[in-house]
């Protein structure tokens, strides 16, 4: 299903972190299949497809000048808005209205660059602990998967996989059980509260296995956030953020964000190793699962009571009426 005409076209997508994008520079990105461009003038920064209406060139190969981008083709110079300005081989032609790029929304905040191709219903989330003196904030890993986009969300979302997949980390030996939490639901998605586990190694702080108390909450639709607390529910040690771009129905681009409030007592790169390490280890089942695009009707999977959390999401993209990426 084409994303133009489907509810997944209106929702917000963090695109790339606030660093990747310099002063005067275009990028090429993709999208829901679409090609995307984000370029920045002096400050601020602005998503378009990536496409010339000229003669379809991709204008990520173009030139910033001030608050303009100019096609790399035939050098038509188009404004922040996303019209037309110059022709360069017409020099006292005033350009059609008609040559216009399609523009796309995109709000910079908290570090991130969210962009929505469609009618978003909202602004994006919020991020409060980025710029909080309490943590230290940074990008812990960036990968491409063959996996559909929700099919990743879901194994964010997911406590059970911890023995089997994360053994040495998330897991606790024969220790598995997952005991029984409770959802709480909004507009956006649902946080999932007072999850509580046995991990060996929680995090780079930990001295052995240990009871572990999680809230995971959907953000955004291919966006989640893990606050990972000690068993006696005080704030947050590991703030987790997994945002995940659909580059098509059957490819993702996953990008792990981390505040964390202990970053004097361990290394940067060793909190980048740890948390790497764990993410890698989901990619080989990630890219197994089948059927790729990620199954709505009840019938074609059987689930467990420890899947309440995909279950909600699975009923939250049945309400906003996703069809893209879905099967």
């Amino acid at each position: 299903m084409s994303a133009h005409a489907d509810n997944a076209f209106d929702q917000w997508y963090m695109l790339a972190m606030s660093d990747e994008l310099a002063p005067r520079q275009a990028r090429r990105y993709q999208l829901l299949g679409l090609p995307v461009v984000l370029w920045r003038g002096e400050h601020e920064a602005r998503a378009w497809l990536d496409q010339c209406p000229h003669r379809g060139a991709a204008l990520s190969l173009g030139a910033v000048s001030g608050e303009s981008l100019a096609c790399p083709y035939h050098g038509w110079q188009f404004d922040a808005a996303g019209r037309c300005r110059h022709y360069p081989a017409h020099p006292g032609r005033e350009p059609s209205e008609q040559a216009r790029v399609r523009t796309f929304h995109c709000l910079e905040q908290d570090g991130c660059l969210w962009v929505c191709p469609g009618t978003p219903r909202r602004p994006p989330p919020r991020l409060p602990e980025v710029g909080d003196p309490a943590y230290r904030s940074l990008l812990v890993c960036e990968t491409t998967v063959a996996a559909n986009a929700y099919r990743v969300i879901e194994n964010f979302l997911d406590m059970a996989h911890f023995g089997f997949v994360h053994p040495g980390t998330l897991g606790a030996g024969d220790d598995g059980e997952i005991a029984a939490y409770r959802l709480e639901t909004h507009d956006d998605g649902f946080i999932a509260r007072d999850c509580r586990v046995i991990q060996r190694q929680g995090n780079l702080q930990a001295q052995g296995p240990s009871e572990v108390l999680y809230d995971y909450a959907l953000i955004a639709l291919t966006s989640a956030v893990l606050h990972k607390k000690g068993a006696d529910g005080a704030r947050a040690s590991d703030v987790i953020r997994l945002f995940v771009v659909p580059l098509d129905e059957e490819r993702s681009q996953l990008r792990m964000h981390l505040s964390y409030d202990y970053a004097e007592a361990v290394s940067e790169a060793d909190v980048i190793a740890f948390n790497r390490s764990i993410l890698q280890e989901d990619v080989p089942i990630l890219e197994s699962q089948r059927p790729v695009r990620l199954p709505l009707h009840t019938a074609l999977e059987v689930s467990q009571p420890a899947d309440l959390s995909s279950i909600q999401y699975r009923r939250h993209l049945k309400r906003l009426q996703i069809g893209y990426g879905v099967c």
